[in-house]
């Protein structure tokens, strides 16, 4: 027995093939997507998350540290500027706290008169932090710096204004966190692979990025700038999906902070 099929039949029974084949396809091809669309939906929905935990952490070291700066400030010695009581005060907190790399009075004219830890003599004057907290009264968050007594640390500074008896500016009492230690403060050891963790002050500076890896703009520098048009202004949590300073592309969570009453993030 033979069977002989021509070429007319071939090309029918391919074409049943492929309609055959197609709906499987489309179907295969429609999971895949929706698969991305909702990997991605959750991924969004996880940094988010994260970005707004690390927030509410830093909330809670900002407000620790204007807690102590202003308890600090109510004590006698420290409103009298006794260099020796002061400074044995300071030591007492900056031991109980050790997140802090110092904690410090400062004067009039920016000259260190007590300290937590040994330092040397420097004047702080030019520090816009020490010149806010004299001008506007009130308890600060600075801007990232380095830190000009040994050792040179990158840091983000706390001021607080030491008032007299006649509610006049009479010093100031800083306060500074080891940037380098705030994967310490967000447990964040334990992330995903090839994710990352970066914190940013008011002037999208970055402060902080974990894990360390090469190719990223380095602790000091402005973070991507089509990412910091995209988060500077915000007000409430948001994502962002842009290439990081890697140049990988990704899915970025930000949740801006403030200090209460304030509407700018610092």
């Amino acid at each position: 027995m033979h069977f002989f099929i021509n070429g007319s039949i071939r090309k029918i029974l391919t074409l049943l093939v492929l309609l055959a084949i197609v709906p499987a396809l489309v179907i295969i091809l429609y999971s895949g997507l929706e698969l991305r669309r909702m990997a991605i939906e959750n991924t969004k929905r996880e940094v988010l998350f994260l970005a707004q935990t690390m927030g509410e952490a830093q909330k809670g070291i900002t407000h620790s540290t204007h807690q102590i700066l202003a308890t600090l400030a109510q004590t006698h010695a420290v409103r009298a500027m006794d260099s020796q009581r002061t400074s044995a005060i300071l030591r007492s907190v900056v031991y109980k706290n050790p997140a802090y790399l110092n904690v410090i009075a400062v004067d009039l004219n920016g000259e260190i008169v007590a300290s937590g830890r040994p330092v040397e003599p420097t004047n702080l004057a030019d520090r816009s932090h020490i010149q806010r907290a004299l001008s506007e009264k009130k308890f600060i968050v600075g801007d990232y710096v380095v830190r000009r007594t040994t050792p040179h640390l990158p840091t983000l500074a706390f001021t607080y204004p030491l008032l007299d008896a006649k509610e006049e500016v009479i010093g100031v009492l800083a306060a500074t966190l080891d940037l380098d230690d705030f994967a310490k403060f967000f447990n964040v050891t334990a992330l995903p692979l090839d994710s990352f963790v970066a914190v940013t002050d008011r002037n999208g500076t970055r402060l902080f990025y974990y894990p360390p890896r090469e190719g990223t703009h380095p602790i000091g520098r402005p973070i991507v700038g089509k990412v910091w048009e995209a988060v500077k202004n915000a007000r409430e949590p948001g994502i962002t999906i842009d290439h990081g300073s890697d140049g990988m592309r990704r899915i970025m969570a930000f949740q801006p902070v403030r200090l209460d009453g304030e509407e700018a993030p610092y």
